[in-house]
Parts: structure tokens; sequence; C-alpha cells
């Protein structure tokens, strides 16, 4: 179960959710913490200068009330000044030159946080005061009293050529039990949210998966016997229906090839039975007759190495074709002249032709310097020109052109036979394939193997070219071949 596709998929899933929560929760809490102590760094700032500017101005006043004989101490009007600002969680205390209080805001509510927090803020601002940060004018500073955190702002001024000192002190308690809040608010909603999104990407991944695990079913029961049968595609458009089409492409590759094999297992037993039944039955035939004459054993051995020759050849079309299928073909590539490649095979298939009075034409325009398996080539020509003296009537034609087209060599043999029917004209370059079953065995030199064009195409297309029938009709038939002059292998 840990190592299926979708338990992965979940713990993905669910391992880069929790990194996103994790991420999101701590730059929320970050935020939320730095715009709360901004929020009140702003406040104590504010609360600050407007506490300067009025203690200033009741300063002020004083002096001018000493005309009128209304004396007012700095103390009085420290306090004067503290009444007006009163509020909660807020507290300012006023310090001389000296560092000695002149006044500071009573709590406005008498609890266990003010009956710990204002002792310990009366005897030890002189302290926080008198430390390095005290050179500044002003600055900002944290710092816990039994658990209570308080944070400060300190500000030095000239008043009527006199440095006072204001403080301005909150308690940070609500922030903190806001920002515990949050942060347990954090904890319990993490966990629960990767949880049910666990769940829903197993069940998400479960139903997404689901056409992998019907295509999968449905191949294991594919085998040899039902290469016919293909793999359900649900939506061709998305992966897994691409994937199936796919597969189904494969399989019905797979399936023609295997259909080849089969045709052509069947077709060579078919091949290999016709000549050794003539060879047991003449070698039968002779042996058991006890008065055989001379002239018949001679006539029995003459048709027993008629028919070895052709199994021979049967045999050795075979393990060509054998060997190039599995790539264990060793192919030598040379350079040589192509037309005199073409015009020695013409000679060789002209003294086999003159039996039937064939003429042959054979049109050379240029010199072609080719780079190629020389022995490949003679016997793919060789092929289609012994192909082509076999199906011309006594007395026919077979002409040979050979030319340069563009970037190409081009080889064009053309018979005067009875042509190919057009059912079977997408079939000649199939493995033991004949058009015309009663001419399988027309030669009297043997009869073709039905693999000749087979070798021919394998032999073009090693070396990047193609055979093709271009033209086939009741007056004859013309095969093609094109070889490309780059020939880069």
């Amino acid at each position: 179960m840990f190592y299926s596709l979708r338990t992965k998929l979940t713990f993905w899933y669910s391992g880069v959710l929790a990194i996103v929560l994790v991420v999101f929760s701590v730059l929320t809490y970050s935020f939320i913490a730095y715009t709360q102590e901004q929020l009140t760094d702003d406040a104590l700032l504010e609360m600050a200068t407007a506490f300067l500017n009025s203690f200033v101005s009741e300063i002020q006043q004083g002096n001018d009330s000493q005309e009128t004989n209304e004396v007012k101490s700095i103390k009085d009007i420290a306090n004067e000044t503290i009444n007006d600002f009163k509020f909660k969680d807020y507290y300012f205390f006023v310090y001389d030159n000296n560092k000695q209080i002149i006044t500071y805001s009573e709590p406005i509510l008498v609890n266990s946080t003010t009956d710990t927090l204002f002792p310990f803020l009366l005897s030890e601002l002189p302290n926080l005061i008198d430390k390095s940060e005290s050179k500044q004018s002003h600055f900002y500073k944290t710092f816990i009293i039994n658990q209570y955190q308080v944070r400060l702002f300190l500000i030095t001024s000239q008043v009527e050529k006199q440095p006072y000192t204001i403080v301005v002190t909150c308690f940070l308690n609500d922030q903190k039990k806001f920002l515990s809040k949050l942060k347990y608010i954090f904890f319990i909603t993490i966990p629960f949210i990767l949880v049910l999104a666990s769940i829903g990407g197993w069940l998400l991944a479960r139903k997404s998966l689901s056409p992998i695990v019907v295509m999968s079913q449905q191949a294991m029961q594919i085998g040899a016997d039902n290469l016919y049968e293909r793999l359900p595609v649900i939506n061709n458009q998305d992966e897994l229906g691409r994937l199936a089409t796919i597969f189904n492409d494969l399989l019905e590759r797979l399936n023609q090839s295997f259909e080849m094999q089969r045709r052509f297992i069947a077709d060579a037993s078919h091949e290999l039975r016709t000549p050794i039944a003539i060879v047991q039955g003449e070698a039968e035939v002779t042996l058991s007759d006890p008065n055989c004459s001379v002239e018949r054993s001679k006539e029995s051995l003459s048709i027993i190495q008629d028919e070895a020759k052709r199994l021979s050849k049967i045999v050795e079309d075979m393990l060509t074709l054998a060997r190039a299928d599995s790539g264990q073909y060793q192919i030598r590539f040379v350079s040589f002249y192509l037309d005199e490649l073409v015009a020695d095979c013409v000679r060789t298939i002209r003294s086999l032709s003159s039996k039937k009075d064939i003429k042959i034409i054979c049109e050379i325009r240029e010199e072609m310097l080719f780079q190629g398996d020389e022995v490949l080539i003679r016997r793919m020509i060789l092929n289609l020109l012994d192909n082509a003296r076999k199906y011309t009537m006594p007395g026919g034609i077979i002409q040979i052109l050979c030319e340069k087209q563009k970037d190409t060599y081009v080889i064009a043999i053309t018979d005067n036979g009875p042509g190919i029917p057009q059912d079977a004209q997408a079939h000649i370059f199939e493995r033991f394939f004949r058009a015309d079953k009663s001419r399988s065995r027309i030669d009297s030199n043997g009869g073709g193997t039905g693999l000749g064009l087979s070798i021919a195409l394998w032999i073009a297309q090693t070396h990047k070219g193609t055979i093709k029938l271009s033209h086939s009709d009741s007056f004859g038939s013309t095969f093609t071949i094109t070889l490309p002059i780059q020939n880069s292998l």
C-alpha cells in the first residue's frame, strides 16, 4: 500500500500543503506581530509628543501667571498635564535633570498586574534611563517584568532651558494574549486541514488513477493469443487517455508483427514442404525400384538437385531476413560506381534471358558514384531484374533506365509481363507473397522463393532509399529504385 502511486501522491500533496500552510502561518504571525509592534510604537510616539507639547504649554502658561503672583511648581504642572492623559495600559512618567521622578500616572484599574508592575517601574526606570540608550534623545525598549512585557518610549527635551525626560509605557499583555491565541489557532487548524486535505487527496488520487487500474487489469489479460484486444480509452484528451491510445497503437504494431511472423512461418513451412516432399518422393521411388535404370536414376538425381538448390536459396534468403530483422547483418560501405554495377547485373541477367529470347535495353545517362554495400546493392538489382525476367513473356523486352534526379539516383526497371493485379499491389513486398500462385514454380531453375522483393526493400531502406511499384497494368510493370547520392551511413 505504501508503495502505490496514489499513496505517494497523497504524501507529496500533503507534504507540499503542510509546507505551504506552515510558511503561510509563520509569515502571517510575523506580519501581525510586526504590525502590532509598529502600531504600539506609533501610539507611544504620538502620546509622548502630545504629552510633551501639553507639558511645555502648561509651563509657559505657568511662567505667564508669575506676573499675576500665581506661582505653580513643576510638579503641579506635571500633575495637571498627566490628569489630562489617562489611558488604560498607557502610563506616563516625568523626570527632571537629575533623573528624579517628578510625577507619574496612577493606575486606572488596580489589579495584580498593576500591583506588580508599578513598584518595579518606579524603582527601575531611573536605571533604564541611565543606560547607554539614555545618551539618545529618544528610544524604544521592551523589557519583561515577572513574565509581563512592557514597551517603553523615552524622549528627552529642553523646556525653558531645563531638560526633562518623558517616559511612556504600554503593557503588552493583550497583544501577547492575541498572538498566543493566534498561534493556538494555527496549531489546531493546520493539522485539521492537513488531515482533511490528505483524505481528500487520497480520494482524488484514487479517482484520478482508477483508469490506470482498469488499464493495468486489461493489460494483464492481453497475451500473444489476444493481441487484438485494446485498452479502454475514457478520455483521449487527457494524459491517461493519450497513454492508453499510445499503448493501443503499440499493441496494434505488435499484433501486426505477430501476424507477419505467423504468416512468415506458415509460408516458410509451405515453401519448404513442397521441395522436401519432392526430394523424399523421388528418393523413395528410386530406392524402391530394384530395376531402376541409370537414366531414371539420373533423372531423379537431377530433380533432387534442383529442389536442393531451391531449398538452399530459400534457407539463404530466410537467414538474410532473420539477420536483418535482428540487426546482426554486417554491412560494409564502400565507394563504387552504381552505373557500372547496373551494367554488370544486366550482363548477368542477359545470359539467363537468352533462352526466352528476351531483349534487354539498358540506358545509363551519366556516371553515378555511390557509397554503400556493393554486394547488397548488386543483390537488390539482380532480384528485380530476375523478377522481371521470370514474368516477361518470350520475345519480350526489359528496359533499365539509370539517371540522376536532384539529390537522388533513380533506377527504373520495366518489363512487359502480364502485370500485377490491383488488389495484390499493396502486398507484393510482403514475405512469401505471390500475386499468381500458379506461377510460383514457373522458373526451370528452381523458381522464386517469394522473398526477393522483401530483401530488395530491406536493402534499399538500409541505404536510406526506397523501392516502389511505379506502374503496373496488363502491358507490364515498372519498379523504381531511389537511392540518395549523399549517403551518410
